[in-house]
């Protein structure tokens, strides 16, 4: 991350908790980048209501993102982007606020996966997914792999699938799903 690119990202983060139109704005944008399905998007006309600061910033940061193509908990957010689903999404619990659910030994949770991040020139990544509870209440839950154990994940995903797929089709096949190429690779 650039210097101006950090400045630029500070600043966002500082006005985010304010309690301003323009800190709403700027929180409805750090905020999709954190989870655009679980938080909400950004419209590109919120931009109108920036000062040019701010939507200068909000440029840089785009820049950055896309160019890096990381999550913010990549960078050591994941407090700060807590506090601003808090602030500003309410009706969301973040991902940190465990404190009442106890995880049953040899209960399988039902899981989908909302997104995942990574770090160009790693081979780390983490998998953010929303669990059910045992009873029935969505939390996100977020994992993190290190390459090995990426890797040992990767193989055994390959592996269920080709047994699934040696078959005539998985039992869970969707209608019209085909055999993927990467199954016999």
């Amino acid at each position: 991350m650039t210097r101006k690119e950090a400045q630029s990202l500070a600043r966002l983060m500082s006005v985010a908790k304010g309690n301003t139109g323009q800190s709403r704005l700027v929180a409805n944008f750090l905020l999709s980048w954190w989870n655009a399905e679980e938080c909400g998007g950004v419209a590109l006309n919120d931009l109108w209501g920036l000062d040019d600061t701010l939507r200068i910033a909000v440029q840089t940061v785009i820049g950055f993102i896309a160019r890096k193509q990381i999550y913010p908990d990549s960078l050591g957010l994941s407090e700060e982007f807590d506090q601003l689903i808090k602030t500003w999404r309410p009706n969301l619990r973040p991902p940190s606020t465990w404190e009442d659910f106890s995880p049953t030994d040899g209960r399988i949770y039902p899981a989908r996966l909302i997104n995942y991040g990574n770090a160009p020139g790693y081979r780390d990544i983490n998998l953010h997914l929303v669990i059910k509870d045992d009873e029935g209440k969505e939390r996100q839950l977020e994992i993190s792999l290190a390459a090995r154990d990426a890797i040992d994940v990767m193989h055994h995903v390959i592996a269920v699938n080709r047994t699934a797929w040696s078959g005539s089709r998985p039992i869970d096949a969707i209608e019209g799903e085909t055999r993927p190429a990467w199954v016999d690779r």
